[in-house]
């Protein structure tokens, strides 16, 4: 317990270093402007082919005729946008963190390497082709289980469970190869990701 709090610490005091934060912010700042460039140039079309495709299933336009009846006609307006959006943030979330994983990961290791550990020996059991396999295989585990979880988002509790774990476990899937890439080799990195599970 003492070696978990004392690393508890020592990362609270890494996230108050200048660079950390100026680490933290890039992946941010790279993905926000990126999302408002996509939203200005291509907000309408997105839009358009959204309601195409929620006015082609009759079970909407059922519930359109239904919102109209009870007079709330105009609620329909806000559908289009909203599944937009809804649809948006996963994908933004996860290239987020595939930029955290690109920019900040390597640099931090190195950082407290440099600073904690800087007798570690660098055996170089990871590679970028591997960090990039390795990226893309667990993004793309984690988009079809959130596709697949969809259905269970509509149970109140739920959609405030399943998407976070979903996150974490890819958080954890890409940020723990690219930590290990550097310094341990391909042995020590499975023995390591298999023992602290």
């Amino acid at each position: 317990m003492t070696l978990l709090l004392d690393s508890f610490w020592r990362a609270v005091a890494y996230c108050l270093h200048p660079r950390v934060i100026a680490l933290s912010i890039l992946p941010v700042v790279i993905m926000g402007a990126l999302s408002l460039a996509l939203g200005y140039f291509y907000w309408e079309d997105a839009l358009a082919a959204v309601r195409g495709s929620l006015e082609s299933y009759e079970l909407v336009n059922a519930l359109v005729h239904w919102l109209n009846g009870i007079g709330l006609g105009s609620l329909h307006r806000v559908l289009a946008p909203a599944l937009l959006v809804f649809l948006a943030i996963p994908v933004i979330v996860i290239l987020t963190l595939l930029f955290v994983a690109l920019f900040m990961t390597p640099r931090m290791v190195s950082l407290v390497a440099r600073r904690r550990f800087p007798q570690l020996a660098r055996r170089q059991g990871g590679s970028l082709a591997g960090s990039l396999a390795q990226s893309l295989g667990a993004t793309l585990l984690a988009v079809i289980a959130l596709a697949a979880t969809v259905p269970l988002w509509l149970v109140p509790p739920l959609v405030l469970v399943l998407p976070p774990l979903i996150w974490g476990w890819l958080t954890y899937r890409v940020m723990s190869y690219d930590a290990l890439a550097d310094h341990a080799s391909r042995e020590e990195r499975a023995e390591i990701l298999q023992s602290h599970r």
